[in-house]
């Protein structure tokens, strides 16, 4: 933290207390965990933070995906439900030989089986999973989420270490360098 560029906005003595205990506690955090993760260069550094950053991003991308699968197992088991709901009203309204009259009275109905029929359609597969079938597999899904859910807090945390870190150290370095051309003049 620029303790001087916050003074010189308005800041108090005792903010200047709390900034010099904060950027200690910081550094001495930095130097634990690159202890603890046996990081003695640079280079090493920002490869682990990089690998915590790649994975985070990919549990996230597995995350979007799983939610994305379940919401399209939902949609499909709604359209097989509402199907089933009114099988019967669209086969009266097929006998009466498409009446205006009868779709009148049934609207709403024939159009979610419509609507069912044509997602049902767009379907690739020759079959149309069961309810049965897309509930299990919804639950196989969300148990996967769960997982990746538990690992994805710990990644974000351990990248939010690493970023935290590899922000002191080139901290660290610009101010010894801005340090040296001082003394330079």
């Amino acid at each position: 933290m620029d303790i001087q560029a916050k003074l010189q906005a308005g800041k108090g003595p005792g903010y200047e207390r709390w900034a010099k205990v904060f950027n200690l506690k910081q550094m001495a955090q930095t130097i634990n965990f690159l202890t603890e993760n046996n990081i003695t260069d640079y280079e090493t550094l920002v490869e682990k933070t990089k690998a915590a950053t790649d994975r985070y991003h990919e549990l996230s991308q597995q995350i979007k995906d799983l939610e994305k699968r379940m919401a399209e197992i939902t949609e499909l088991k709604k359209h097989i439900i509402n199907y089933a709901k009114t099988k019967e009203i669209y086969t009266a309204y097929r006998e009466s030989g498409y009446s205006a009259k009868y779709y009148e009275s049934n609207t709403e109905r024939i159009r979610l089986h419509q609507s069912a029929k044509r997602v049902f359609d767009s379907i690739t597969s020759d079959k149309i999973p069961s309810l049965r079938e897309l509930q299990l597999e919804f639950n196989a899904c969300n148990n996967t989420k769960r997982t990746k859910l538990k690992d994805y807090s710990k990644q974000k945390s351990i990248m939010k270490d690493a970023l935290t870190v590899q922000s002191n150290v080139d901290h660290l370095f610009s101010q010894k360098s801005e340090d040296k051309f001082i003394k330079e003049r």
